[in-house]
């Protein structure tokens, strides 16, 4: 609880290794995170939340929260959490994680980016680690890019 999550995870441990080595962000602490969905499921936490549930959840809290934050780069974890931001703004879904991934967009001063849940789960997928660090690689040079 000190920290706001659990160290240990390997969600967190594959995060916190690939900021560092697409952004040289050595802590998650040195940004800003948070759940599309910000209630407690009352199924398993790997439960799928409904989409008209992420969408609701993506105009009441995410992207009222994008203003008042404020970031340069939001990264949406998953297919379903990008569609749900993407819908709430009236924009078409997409229909993979790899077109997902090559349809960044911008939002008001973000830029909004797709990349696989760093769970790893669906990282066999997407072509295994390289393409994931391919991927976020990609990402960071978009979001250096100039506007």
């Amino acid at each position: 609880m000190e920290y706001g999550r659990t160290q240990d995870q390997r969600t967190n441990k594959n995060l916190t290794a690939l900021l560092d080595k697409h952004f040289n962000l050595l802590q998650i602490s040195d940004t800003y995170g948070t759940n599309l969905f910000p209630y407690i499921k009352a199924v398993t936490k790997d439960a799928k939340i409904p989409q008209k549930d992420l969408v609701l959840a993506a105009k009441k809290f995410a992207l009222p929260q994008r203003e008042i934050v404020k970031p340069k780069l939001v990264i949406c974890f998953g297919k379903d959490t990008f569609n749900a931001i993407r819908k709430a703004l009236k924009m078409m879904k997409v229909d993979t994680v790899e077109k997902g991934i090559n349809s960044p967009f911008f939002f008001n001063a973000s830029k909004v980016y797709l990349q696989s849940h760093p769970c790893g789960r669906d990282w066999p997928r997407r072509g295994g680690i390289n393409q994931i660090h391919a991927d976020w690689a990609k990402m960071a040079e978009y979001m250096y890019a100039q506007p």
